[in-house]
């Protein structure tokens, strides 16, 4: 069973959203059950020299990608028959 025990399988006689309460999780529906480990912490800023970093990659790759769509597309476009 997943979730918070408030379904079907629960043996509840309506869905989950329904029903009030739920599963054996100490979470109290506040998303504290099972593995929390407190706050998360705040995302790393990247500096300018990572960014620029992170974007020339994301160019190099997109442009690999388009090569290879633009590949694809003449493999399945129709060929011109030849006299």
């Amino acid at each position: 069973m997943t979730g918070r025990a408030a379904g079907f399988c629960a043996g509840n006689a309506a869905r989950g959203y329904a029903n009030f309460g739920g599963g054996r999780g100490r979470g109290f529906g506040r998303g504290y059950g099972r593995g929390w480990i407190g706050p998360a912490a705040p995302a790393a800023i990247p500096t300018g020299v990572q960014e620029l970093a992170v974007l020339k990659q994301q160019a190099q790759q997109l442009q690999a990608d388009m090569e290879l769509i633009q590949s694809r597309i003449r493999e399945l476009e129709p060929k011109p028959e030849q006299s």
